[in-house]
């Protein structure tokens, strides 16, 4: 989620499922750009998978 309503609302969420959820103390939510895959693929050996890169972070909200 980029947009930055849309966080908002999707912290109120966060906020409200926290206050029915007293076990989580705090919680950290974290917006990126977008994710960041390298895939690769061996086709000799039949093998393929994928890692992640680093991303862009655009916002970090601490929830208490």
């Amino acid at each position: 989620v980029t947009n930055t309503e849309e966080q908002d609302e999707l912290l109120m969420v966060v906020k409200t499922w926290q206050t029915t959820n007293q076990n989580m103390s705090t919680l950290n939510v974290r917006f990126y750009e977008g994710e960041n895959w390298s895939r690769y693929t061996n086709e000799q050996s039949f093998v393929s998978g994928a890692s992640r890169l680093p991303e862009v972070l655009l916002r970090e909200v601490v929830v208490k």
